[in-house]
């Protein structure tokens, strides 16, 4: 617009004339001189428009025909036809010429503009010595082809005139600086394309690199807050005595460190592993959200992190509890599935609770979307832009849907993320500032010209192929576990559980069973231990807390599944409890022996729970009765004395 208004200025300021120039004339700048008004209506005259930094020379000539007639000396200046014009811009050497508005000899008659001419907007301000000149690229940002509709939001005119000294916001590859692409070829680039180009990921990586930095960010946050009370110096399962049990089963060091692939093999003998493990959960949520906030990490920053979580996760025996399930109902359809997992699942939240209750319509429907979304969606990946896209929005929906109806940890957010690189920068681009468009755009750029600055290299080629190389030949025991008649759930193949078969339930039980704590008071009361989040009370709300995670909470769902021998970490619970440890008290939501003496001994009951009917007027989520009352029967320091000691639990008395 502003280019419009300066070129219609000078337009405007030119004089008319009914004789064409001579081809010799044309090629000269031609110089304003004073002359009578007759020798004006009869000669072609131009302005000549001089500044210090910026020298064009702007020539106008225009042929007057009269009654839309050609050829020269057509017509009479004022006359019926309308006047057609042509205008060429060119660069020449500087020039001092005096330019003055009071000595043009233009009438009113002379500034009507046709219709085929752009409009003038009454709003322009006339254009006027110290106003700017135009220069090339403006005139060829409007010779170019229009913006297509629908662009984005972050898109428009007043978005594209950025400055070089914009500080660069992607942090892929060289700053925005140092790309040798001009602010004139990006505004040329996303006015040709509509915006960015289709099919470009580079806003796609920062999306990713946030989203997994997130998630990182809350397993490291969970790690820090319970890591201690669990495998710590006083934990429930002390990774001390795993790793003690590793170096004695293997003698070799590879054996050993393939058999537990972690960092705190550094931290031998393990006499004070409290510190290594709150070292390595800071480091990685401090490292974590720097990824986050800046959108930018490099292969060395993501390996850090996977390196500190899989130390972690290498020598936390709880990890492995569920690969225990073995004592679940296996002879279910995916129908009644559907019927029963909003009560049955691991932490339910207050949504579920509702879900379950809905006609058996709902549930057959949620079905047939079940089936579409994993069976259908995915082959919309291999299609073009559009099908690509379908399937990102269906695949993402699925997972937000599920994270709405259950506390299934950061699972669900984790299931998201492949389905972010389904959608590319023209998509992405809405979400972004024009900095970032703009540093982008510079990237396509620089693409399209095969630029060395955006080309990854020959070793980072060579790296890319090893990595899809070795990826290929880890898949092969998968694939054959897929085919399998026997297949194996939450199995890894190779010690650093790169590929596996992970799968949150490999089916789901009909009814729901929870253990109930309970200690002895001294008046001979027995007192209900509240956990954090599962099913205790039946009066108290389900909660929300995903994609926070509380372990104990999850381990204690495995246990009702299975019998208490099958868990000797819950026989350790019980023992801290009976002397009230505070790390392990740190885990629950209730201590009813905290302002008092610890209790006499610790029984665990096993209840059968089950939702009250919705909107019934009662002020309990849950209905329960027990099924089994000796479950863990009445246990006491004395008679937990030998397990202890064979088990080397440590620090209690």
């Amino acid at each position: 617009m502003e280019v419009r208004r300066r070129t219609d200025g000078v337009r405007r300021k030119s004089e008319r004339s009914d004789e064409r120039d001579s081809s010799e004339e044309c090629d000269q700048s031609i110089h304003y001189t004073e002359r009578s008004n007759e020798d004006h209506n009869k000669r072609s005259n131009a302005g000549v428009y001089d500044r210090s930094n910026d020298r064009v020379v702007m020539e106008t000539r225009e042929d007057i025909s009269e009654g839309g007639g050609e050829g020269e000396g057509a017509g009479e200046q004022g006359t019926g036809g309308a006047p057609g014009f042509s205008r060429r811009i060119r660069e020449s050497t500087p020039r001092k010429v005096p330019f003055s508005d009071s000595k043009l000899p233009i009438s009113n008659t002379d500034l009507q503009v046709s219709d085929s001419d752009p409009p003038i907007l009454d709003s322009d301000p006339p254009v006027s010595d110290s106003d700017p000149p135009v220069s090339d690229c403006d005139l060829s940002i409007l010779d170019s082809e229009p913006p297509v509709s629908g662009t984005h939001p972050s898109v428009s005119e007043s978005d594209l005139p950025i400055t070089d000294s914009d500080p660069p916001d992607l942090g892929t590859g060289s700053p925005d600086s140092d790309l040798p692409v001009s602010d004139c070829d990006v505004r040329q680039w996303l006015q040709r394309h509509g915006g960015l180009e289709a099919d470009s990921y580079w806003l796609t990586r920062v999306v990713l690199l946030r989203a997994v930095a997130f998630i990182y960010m809350v397993a490291f946050a969970v790690a820090y807050h319970q890591n201690k009370q669990l495998l710590g110096d006083r934990g429930l399962l002390p990774l001390r005595r795993f790793l003690l049990s590793v170096c004695n089963s293997r003698e070799s060091y590879w054996a050993r460190f393939t058999a537990a692939p972690t960092l705190l093999w550094l931290a031998y003998p393990w006499h004070r592993v409290d510190v290594w493990l709150d070292t390595i959960a800071l480091t990685g949520a401090a490292l974590a959200a720097i990824v986050m906030v800046s959108g930018a990490g490099n292969w060395l920053m993501m390996v850090t992190l996977w390196s500190l979580y899989h130390s972690i996760v290498a020598v936390g025996e709880l990890s492995g509890v569920s690969k225990m399930c073995h004592v679940m109902f296996n002879d279910l359809n995916i129908s009644s599935t559907i019927n029963v997992c909003d009560q049955t699942q691991p932490v339910p939240n207050p949504l579920a609770y509702y879900l379950h209750q809905t006609p058996s319509l709902v549930h057959n429907l949620e079905v047939l979307g079940n089936h579409v979304v994993e069976l259908v969606a995915p082959w919309l990946i291999f299609g073009n832009r559009g099908c690509q896209l379908v399937a990102g929005v269906v695949q993402i929906a699925f997972q937000v849907i599920l994270i709405m109806s259950g506390n299934l940890s950061f699972l669900n957010w984790l299931t998201m993320v492949p389905s972010l690189a389904l959608f590319d920068d023209r998509f992405y681009a809405r979400f972004f500032s024009a900095r970032k468009v703009k540093a982008v755009a510079k990237r396509q750029i620089l693409t399209a010209r095969d630029h060395a600055k955006v080309q990854p290299g020959l070793f980072r080629d060579v790296l890319n192929l090893a990595l899809c190389g070795a990826l290929a030949y880890l898949s092969l025991p998968v694939l054959v576990n897929l085919l399998s008649s026997r297949q194996a759930m939450n199995t890894s193949f190779e010690p650093f559980r790169i590929l596996n078969t992970y799968g949150a339930f490999g089916s789901v039980s009909k009814e729901r069973h929870e253990v109930v704590l309970e200690g002895l008071a001294s008046d001979g009361s027995w007192l209900e231990y509240e956990f954090n989040c599962k099913p205790g009370a039946v009066d108290r709300r389900p909660c929300l807390i995903s994609p926070y995670h509380y372990r104990l909470d999850w381990l204690m769902w495995f246990a009702a599944m299975q019998r208490a021998e099958h868990n000797p970490w819950l026989y350790h619970l019980v023992y801290k409890l009976l002397q009230n440890d505070e790390a392990a008290t740190s885990l629950i939501r209730t201590n009813p022996f905290e302002a008092r003496a610890p209790p006499r001994s610790v029984r665990a009951l096993l209840y059968k729970y089950e939702y009250t009917q919705a909107f019934s007027g009662s002020a309990a989520w849950y209905v329960r009765h027990v099924v089994d009352a000796s479950y863990l029967p009445p246990l006491t320091n004395a008679s937990l004395a030998s397990i202890a000691s064979r088990m080397q639990w440590p620090g209690l008395a």
